[in-house]
């Protein structure tokens, strides 16, 4: 991953932290716009072949297993 990418991942998990913490998101809409953008990327990557999709899906997939561990609302 770039240095752009690892920045941008950084700032949308600091986001989504905070978004939860203060109570802005429910952690099951969070997880659910998690699981869109995965389902997404696994798609693109499934119909493209291209290496990027599947890369960020494994990222987003890794931040889904994170997220699965914030406090139930």
């Amino acid at each position: 991953m770039d240095s752009a990418g690892l920045a941008a991942l950084t700032l949308f998990e600091a986001l989504i932290l905070a978004l939860h913490d203060r109570d802005v998101l429910p952690r099951s809409e969070i997880l659910g716009l998690l699981h869109d953008a995965a389902t997404t990327r696994h798609n693109a990557a499934r119909l493209t072949g291209g290496p990027d999709h599947a890369d960020a899906a494994r990222l987003i997939d890794d931040i889904i297993a994170r997220a699965e561990l914030l406090p139930r609302d």
